[in-house]
């Protein structure tokens, strides 16, 4: 024990320790609840050290280095100032709420945190409509009625609107469509799913590209037809999960473009 001291105390704690037992050995009895005191002190201070060095080592182990450099520079680094003026159908109370506001929602799906911006503004729209960001997920069979693309059964969403707005001509949206990687397919066997599946509904993939997104290998697709002319997502796959990511912004609305964008670019998958 005397050992566990000397290499955890200072030098002068050490004296002070030494001193403090001496007087114990002349007048125990006047100096025992001091002596209790200070070795109590001591040991209560060892302990909270100790398992703070136990939660901090657990962290390190268990979390993604890359998950902890994403979450510092969505909620740590503050972003490049810029001037942000609400769009000509935001009115003069538009509210933008401090950065370190932004919050991660967990989409159980599909296994991915999505960080939510805290911005709202008011529009004018017949009355006064205030709009804002949140996420919901929804599931095929329950809240659409087949497996989009015949491949992803399950779909997160970050939009901005109001509870009035509809999901249709989003000011600002992020798509996660997902599925389970059951058959353990690869990237190239998702993106040639993807092509097929969307010839057949009508739809065609007129561009692909192999980048790099998330820090993870990804086609990049350029859809053409009907409702989805000109947008464009990002497939890939893990061991665990089959993924097809897009966003879209449908008006000129500066500070939800820079949401979106900033959402889209941070999302932290987690497979």
């Amino acid at each position: 024990m005397f050992n566990f001291f000397k290499k955890t105390l200072t030098e002068e704690q050490m004296k002070q320790m030494d001193k403090t037992i001496e007087k114990f050995k002349k007048n125990p009895h006047q100096f025992r609840f001091t002596v209790m005191f200070f070795i109590s002190s001591i040991i209560f201070g060892l302990l909270s050290i100790f398992l703070l060095q136990q939660k901090f080592s657990l962290l390190m182990k268990e979390g993604k280095p890359e998950i902890r450099e994403i979450v510092k520079e969505i909620f740590v680094t503050p972003p490049p100032k810029t001037s942000i003026t609400p769009s000509p159908e935001a009115t003069s109370e538009a509210e933008i709420i401090e950065e370190t506001s932004w919050i991660l929602e967990k989409s159980e799906s599909c296994n991915v945190l999505i960080p939510i911006s805290p911005y709202k503004a008011s529009y004018e729209d017949n009355n006064t409509i205030t709009r804002s960001w949140s996420s919901y997920s929804m599931t095929a069979g329950n809240d659409f009625p087949t497996p989009f693309l015949d491949i992803f059964n399950y779909v997160t969403i970050n939009i901005f609107k109001s509870n009035e707005d509809t999901s249709e001509n989003p000011r600002g949206m992020i798509s996660i469509y997902c599925n389970n990687n059951v058959d353990k397919i690869s990237d190239n066997d998702l993106k040639n799913k993807i092509i097929s599946s969307a010839e057949e509904i009508g739809l065609s993939i007129t561009e692909t590209e192999e980048v790099e997104k998330w820090d993870k290998k990804s086609t990049k697709l350029l859809f053409s037809g009907g409702k989805f002319e000109g947008k464009i997502f990002y497939a890939f796959t893990t061991d665990k999960h089959l993924y097809l990511i897009g966003y879209e912004n449908t008006h000129n609305d500066q500070p939800v473009i820079d949401d979106t964008l900033r959402s889209f670019n941070n999302l932290i998958f987690l497979d």
